[in-house]
């Protein structure tokens, strides 16, 4: 029974799996069928102990209190939500994409360093740089690669990533600098025709950098 509709609630059901990420008073944001164009802000005000298992998925129901004082949000409506468990401020990140590009074998130089921990020309931990990232996933802390572009091709540099929030993610360790540039594809040339191309519409850059 809603006795004032400029004052809501959102009822949110949590996998066991994520709910020991969820505190009282962390920040959400969420949206609605009705206007898939708009964000919401809420945050968590409470966690029910009560667990409801449905097909053996055990979920728990986590509680938001959100503004509606433009009364678009209705009671009955379905919510999509993202929970902001982890936040940082002033770091290194680089566009996923980086992560997932693999070049061939014949494309590549020399190695830099054995590994992130061996003793031969171990990275270091990189200056922190304007930007930060939220964490809505848990944080992937392994030894990964990325590739630079280098006059005898390309260069493997090996990192430790921190944080990801499915579009950047935070480098930890490694040689990398703030305005870098990294690889994140390589393109055939008739697609640089077409990006370079003034008249094709759907031109865009397929190169990276940490920021």
């Amino acid at each position: 029974i809603a006795t004032d509709i400029k004052k809501i609630q959102v009822e949110a059901s949590v996998p066991e799996a994520d709910i020991g990420k969820i505190k009282i008073n962390i920040p959400v944001t969420f949206t609605v069928d009705a206007y898939p164009e708009l964000e919401f802000p809420g945050t968590v005000t409470q966690v029910r102990l009560s667990p409801t298992s449905v097909q053996n998925v055990v979920t728990y129901t986590v509680i938001i209190k959100a503004d509606n004082s433009e009364e678009k949000l209705f009671p009955g409506m379905t919510a999509t939500i993202i929970f902001e468990t982890t936040r940082r401020e002033n770091i290194l990140k680089i566009p996923n994409a980086a992560l997932r590009f693999k070049p061939e074998a014949s494309m590549l130089a020399e190695p830099v360093g054995k590994n992130i921990t061996g003793s031969e020309n171990q990275p270091t931990r990189p200056n922190h740089a304007p930007g930060g990232i939220s964490q809505f996933k848990s944080p992937d802390r392994r030894t990964t690669e990325v590739f630079i572009n280098t006059p005898e091709g390309l260069q493997k540099i090996f990192i430790k990533t921190g944080l990801t929030d499915g579009s950047f993610t935070e480098i930890l360790e490694g040689n990398l600098s703030e305005g870098q540039e990294i690889l994140t594809g390589i393109m055939e040339k008739e697609e640089k025709k077409m990006l370079t191309n003034p008249f094709n519409p759907s031109r865009q850059s397929r190169r990276g950098m940490p920021r």
